[in-house]
């Protein structure tokens, strides 16, 4: 879902998007009681042609990364060329940064592990009523796991395998919140609690849409101006 709907965007004229990364180390008994120990907070700006400035803030330090889009043939997958401003031109970006914005905002998500986990727990969404969001009507959704379920089913058969399996992501939860455009499905606002006991780590992620339209277009430099990265 957040795949296919934040592709929705492209058909607007830009958005801005404001993003919050939390990490920490769950306690011994595997709660989160622990302090963030690193908070990341990236500003997205996208044009109408999906050319995206991303402005990192971490640990103090800001970067500016520019995400270019890319022919690759393959109209289900957009791709980005990655490059860093360093006052002079342009560098590749590297690799764990290229990997935010790979695929657009969606690899975001994949990037702060939130598709495993939903995957893992066999999360699905459950409507929760609306609200209005940047002056746009939405649906409230909240995470429901259903992992309890799949084990109920798995009781009555014979797989024991398949139950060992699933029931090894027991201790991995996700929890959060979803509100979708009522009128496209672009999700505008997304907030999740992540946390797995196997790696003793746990990551909260706000993503959320603060302006629809209006933004103002970047200056693709030429191809020879840029970079080439693998």
């Amino acid at each position: 879902m957040l795949d296919d709907n934040l592709d929705a965007l492209d058909a607007y004229d830009g958005y801005r998007a404001a993003v919050t990364q939390e990490n920490g180390t769950l306690d011994t008994e595997g709660n989160i009681s622990t302090a963030p120990e690193t908070i990341t907070r990236i500003t997205i700006q996208t044009d109408a042609e999906g050319s995206t400035q991303l402005t990192i803030d971490q640990g103090g330090q800001t970067r500016q990364i520019m995400a270019f889009p890319q022919e690759t043939g393959d109209d289900d997958e957009p791709a980005f060329l990655i490059v860093e401003e360093t006052g002079v031109g342009y560098i590749c970006a590297d690799q764990a940064t290229a990997a935010l914005f790979a695929q657009g905002p969606q690899s975001l998500f994949e990037a702060a592990g939130i598709k495993r986990a939903a995957q893992a727990t066999l999360s699905v969404i459950e409507e929760d009523g609306d609200i209005t969001l940047i002056d746009r009507e939405a649906t409230h959704y909240r995470f429901e796991s259903r992992l309890d379920d799949a084990l109920d089913l798995l009781d009555d058969t014979e797989n024991a395998a398949l139950r060992e399996q699933v029931e090894q992501t027991d201790n991995i939860t996700l929890t959060g919140t979803l509100d979708l455009d009522s009128d496209t499905l672009v999700p505008l606002r997304f907030e999740s609690t992540y946390s797995d006991p196997s790696t003793q780590e746990w990551t909260v992620l706000t993503f959320e849409i603060t302006q629809w339209g209006d933004i103002p277009a970047f200056e693709r430099p030429t191809d020879d101006a840029l970079p080439k990265c693998g």
